[in-house]
């Protein structure tokens, strides 16, 4: 509960901290200047999902939505904050944030499509920059100890007692501007939505779902405090603008049962056994009545079995599965990983392989491949595979320290440990940072990489 309230807090904190300082200044430039020091603050306050084929399948879906967006405002980003409490939220500069525990009481993948087409619509109105317009005179010092009291959790009386007046006089100066946001918000997003191809009813069924789940047990709470108008005025308005488009056919979902593997294999590593087993036991229950496919429920099952340790029974319906879904990152993850448990590193490789032939691109199965061709001993291989997962470092917390690793094999000492002073550098490990950027500069004959080393020293002067 103190998380929830924590997480809350410190986002309407920082939208608060925002308007204050920029006043109507706050352009492109600053929008973006400010969207990366806030996903900073929120990667090193709150961490990302660790699970990096389920950020990956989150961020095409958004990446299909803002395709059938016309000339959008921003190059948008997507990431999964690793907190259960189901949220999204949208900060300056196009960053776009999904909890992971949203996917936990969302059906399918068109609600999850429609809360992206949401925080999309925030984002091309240009909310936040026309709440700036308003609101310029708030208690900077007062706002900024209440983010460090609720992040740091000092003083939980201090902090909460400053949280509930800071939040209620905000909310009270922007309430007309933001309701105004929200439905400008809904309206737009059900456009982006349905251009997207998918059912514009999904966007009443998501916000059926976050109805259902007060936060907290305290219904109404979070409509004045985070100015949200109610769920029951919105799922009326929207239920509305569906009309408009009820002769075309639109779908759920683009590929068939995505979703719901998706959300299997992340709360499959998120919920402790006897939840997961009893999640597993209502898909049962669902299947006898024909609303989970055969496919849905053989693949948790294999999950399951895979967290007893009864792995020769999770094999025989991981393989079922993947053979009748063998272009799904998933199925073939998760079968990939049993092979690999089971020390069967060959058989993990060529279903990834596999897998990958047609799902070019696909950094997790990328960084995979890369695991099981160092774990074979096929380190140029292994680099190859991690220099295409390089491209987003931050899904893989450990692959600086693995990619050093390969590249020490390689007999490539300088790059080695520059890789290695990243790696540490990322985890704020200053000491071993300095250690290893130091012994780069004494191998590398690069005087291009030497450039790059001195500058990463002098970036790790300012890590406090």
């Amino acid at each position: 509960m103190q998380n929830k309230r924590r997480t809350v807090f410190f986002l309407l904190c920082v939208f608060i901290l925002f308007q204050a300082s920029f006043g109507l200044c706050l352009d492109r430039y600053d929008e973006a200047k400010l969207g990366r020091e806030v996903f900073r603050e929120i990667e090193k306050r709150y961490g990302l999902l660790d699970v990096p084929e389920v950020s990956l399948y989150i961020q095409q879906l958004g990446n299909r939505i803002v395709s059938a967006i016309e000339n959008p405002s921003y190059r948008y980003k997507f990431f999964v904050v690793d907190q259960e409490v189901p949220n999204a939220f949208t900060i300056p500069g196009g960053y776009v944030f999904v909890n992971w525990g949203l996917l936990t009481i969302l059906e399918r993948e068109g609600e999850l499509a429609a809360i992206l087409s949401h925080e999309l619509a925030h984002g091309e109105a240009r909310h936040i920059h026309k709440q700036l317009e308003t609101q310029k005179a708030l208690a900077v010092a007062s706002l900024a100890a209440a983010v460090a009291g609720a992040l740091l959790g000092t003083d939980t009386n201090f902090s909460q007692a400053i949280g509930t007046g800071a939040m209620a006089s905000a909310s009270a100066v922007a309430l007309k501007y933001s309701r105004e946001h929200e439905r400008e918000a809904d309206q737009l997003g059900l456009r982006f939505l349905v251009s997207a191809g998918y059912n514009p009813l999904n966007a009443i069924n998501a916000l059926k779902h976050l109805a259902e789940r007060q936060w907290g047990g305290r219904p109404g709470v979070l409509d004045y405090l985070m100015t949200h108008p109610g769920a029951a005025e919105r799922i009326d308005t929207l239920r509305v603008l569906a009309k408009r488009w009820e002769s075309r056919s639109l779908a759920d979902s683009y590929l068939p049962d995505s979703f719901q593997l998706a959300k299997l294999f992340l709360i499959a590593r998120k919920y402790d056994l006897p939840t997961y087993e009893g999640f597993v036991k209502s898909l049962d229950d669902k299947g006898e009545k024909g609303v989970v496919s055969p496919v849905v429920r053989e693949f948790a099952r294999g999950l399951l079995l895979t967290r007893k340790g009864n792995y020769s029974a999770a094999k025989f319906l991981l393989a079922d599965v993947w053979s009748r879904r063998p272009n799904d990152i998933f199925a073939a993850s998760s079968l990939a990983d049993l092979y690999f448990r089971l020390g069967q590193v060959e058989q993990a490789r060529s279903v990834v392989e596999r897998t990958l032939r047609s799902r070019k691109g696909n950094l997790a199965l990328h960084y995979r491949l890369a695991l099981y061709c160092q774990e074979l001993g096929l380190n140029e291989q292994a680099l190859q595979h991690f220099d295409v997962a390089k491209k987003a470092p931050f899904l893989f917390p450990d692959l600086d320290y693995r990619l050093g690793i390969v590249l020490g094999k390689l007999g490539r000492l300088g790059e080695a440990h520059m890789t290695l002073g990243d790696y540490y550098a990322r985890r704020r490990d200053v000491s071993l940072a300095r250690f290893h950027y130091q012994k780069a500069l004494n191998l590398l004959k690069n005087p291009s990489l030497e450039k790059k080393v001195r500058e990463k020293l002098v970036h790790l002067g300012k890590i406090k």
